[in-house]
């Protein structure tokens, strides 16, 4: 119940003399502890209640404020009292209805703005009895009491940020429910409500409970070792919220048709053999020292996602298919173990925007783009993965100093490994075999190529624009193009590979001062050609012992003038094949 004034009444609409038609017009030529009524019909615009006064409608379902601006309602002063109105608008993205103020009365009105949210900044405000459709509830503000609202939404019902003491009560949300923002966490009083029709369970600084109840939401805040079991949540904001929580437990749970399935920030908690499906985010995780194994997680736009600050968690044992983005590890989530995860049908496996995080042991297969994707980042290892039968490249790697070692990577339609601009990499004893495009291309200085296993790609290797990479050691056969290319590249060092039954074992490109030793070239169509260069021979083996000298033929291409043939010479070819480990 709204309080009556004793001071003037202002009447808007209707019929009787003097009666204003504009809601602000009669605002503004009211006073303090005054009363403006307003007659069924719609009204355009915005309103501004910058006085202490009663706004009252005749009916909420007729009286009808339609704004078309930012804001349809903005309450600017403290004590004001609204009730009886159907709040709408029609314009641009804003605010529907800012409360700026405080110790206000929002009571008993219907709010439907669909580009808009409602949002409650001051402080000791009522809002209660309210319907409020296709918007939220933004709260940012202290001592608010928020109570028997029913708010149906497809996103956010209620969110708070940086807020306190509020009392949140005997709300009905639907399609939607309460979320914390996990950048301002904040602490108050949510007792009795529901989402979807069963209740809405909020923990705060709780410990040793096992939660096994049929819940609409949970939401765990500062808690210690409570476990949330065989739960089924559905068409909610957030399935499972954990803030600044630890030793707690998520497990058997199916999470499902939420924004987010499961957010989880804290340490040492664990998320094991859940079902995440349909949701726009499956899991986001930040904190430290936390687990997340054993999950089935599909059909969501992102699977697994690693906010800033998420340093020393293990990702192990989980399905992840169907997904937009199967594994997201953005900036500043560093040493992170992900391993043993089968991840297919995504759009793209895995992107790593972050340093020194391991990657092992996973199978990565027929997802749509790049199974592993590294921004520039530094320091990550890459190890013993099966990357096949994806459509885009292996493994993408823009950053430097990263591993890549016995990884399996074949059958894609894109590149084995691409090495961007990225220098000082270590690609070890993979196995890169039957991609579409090249095995390997290396873009980016100082890189070692070493023990691959490189076969049955449109080039094995190949070599663009950079300089001081070591190519040793590798086993480079039955390429459709050559083994290894090197187009305008300087002081490479090309030792110690077994270069075999390629089109072409070796083929230079305007490069000089290039390093060649020790290779075995072995039933290659052609084993060596050059064009526009100058480059270092030494102890190569030439498909068959020779005597003399190894000659090695190109041409020369001058601007205007017919190809001149070019002999380069192996001075001291080896006579029979080098002994390469």
């Amino acid at each position: 119940m709204l309080p009556t004034s004793g001071g003037n009444w202002f009447y808007v609409g209707g019929s009787g003399p003097g009666n204003y038609t504009t809601i602000q017009d009669a605002i503004d030529n009211a006073s303090d502890g005054d009363t403006v009524f307003v007659f069924n019909g719609t009204y355009f615009g915005y309103v501004i209640i910058n006085k202490r006064i009663n706004l009252l409608g005749e009916d909420k379902n007729a009286t009808i404020i339609n704004g078309y601006f930012a804001y349809t309602i903005s309450i600017v002063t403290d004590q004001v009292n609204m009730s009886g109105f159907t709040i709408k608008n029609g314009g641009r993205l804003g605010e529907g209805v800012r409360i700026d103020s405080n110790y206000n009365n929002v009571i008993n009105n219907i709010i439907d703005i669909p580009k808009d949210r409602i949002r409650l900044f001051g402080h000791s405000n009522t809002f209660s009895c309210n319907t409020i459709k296709n918007t939220y509830l933004y709260i940012s503000g202290d001592n608010n009491t928020v109570s028997n609202n029913t708010i149906t939404n497809d996103y956010y019902g209620i969110f708070l940020t940086d807020c306190w003491e509020n009392i949140i009560t005997n709300n009905a949300l639907f399609h939607s429910g309460l979320f914390i923002s996990a950048e301002n966490v904040c602490d108050n009083i949510v007792t009795d409500n529901t989402v979807n029709g069963k209740p809405l369970v909020y923990l705060s600084d709780e410990s040793n409970l096992v939660l096994e109840s049929d819940a609409g939401q949970i939401i765990l805040l500062n808690c210690t070792n409570i476990t949330v079991k065989n739960q089924e949540i559905y068409n909610t904001t957030v399935g499972i919220q954990v803030l600044e929580s630890n030793s707690c437990i998520l497990s058997g749970n199916t999470v499902r048709e939420n924004h987010y399935g499961i957010i989880l920030h804290g340490w040492n908690n664990t998320i094991y053999d859940n079902t995440i499906t349909h949701n726009f985010d499956a899991i986001r995780l930040s904190g430290g020292l936390n687990t997340v194994s054993g999950n089935t997680i599909t059909n969501n736009n992102n699977g697994i996602y690693l906010g800033y600050s998420t340093d020393y968690n293990n990702i192990l044992n989980n399905t992840i298919t169907n997904n937009n983005y199967g594994m997201l590890l953005d900036s500043g989530c560093d040493l992170n173990n992900i391993s043993n995860n089968t991840i297919t049908y995504n759009n793209e496996a895995i992107r790593l925007s972050s340093d020194s995080n391991t990657i092992f042991s996973n199978t990565i297969t027929h997802n749509n783009g790049t199974a592993i994707y590294i921004g520039d980042n530094e320091c990550n290892n890459i190890l013993n993965n099966v990357i096949t039968d994806n459509n885009g490249d292996g493994i993408h790697v823009y950053g430097d100093k990263n591993i890549l070692s016995a990884n399996t990577i074949s059958n894609n339609d894109g590149i084995g490994i691409y090495i961007g601009d990225s220098d000082f990499n270590n690609i070890i004893d993979n196995t890169i075999t039957n991609n579409n495009n090249d095995g390997l291309i290396v873009y980016g200085d100082n890189n070692i190529v070493s023990a691959n296993t490189i076969n049955n790609n449109k080039n094995g290797v190949y070599v663009a624009g950079h300089d001081y990479n070591s190519i040793k050691g590798n086993n480079i056969s039955s390429n459709n193009w050559s083994g290894i290319s090197v187009y305008c590249s300087t002081n490479n060092i090309i030792s110690g590979n077994s270069i075999s039954k390629n089109r072409q074992g070796i083929y230079f490109v305007s490069s000089t001062n290039n390093t060649v030793l020790t290779n075995n070239f072995l039933r290659n169509k052609r084993h060596a050609l050059f064009v526009n260069c100058t480059n270092n021979w030494d102890q190569n083996y030439w498909g068959r012992p020779r005597i003399l000298p190894k000659l090695i033929f190109g041409i020369r291409i001058q601007e205007n003038e017919s190809p001149l043939l070019q002999i380069e010479i192996d001075w001291h070819p080896a006579q029979k094949p080098n002994d390469l480990p």
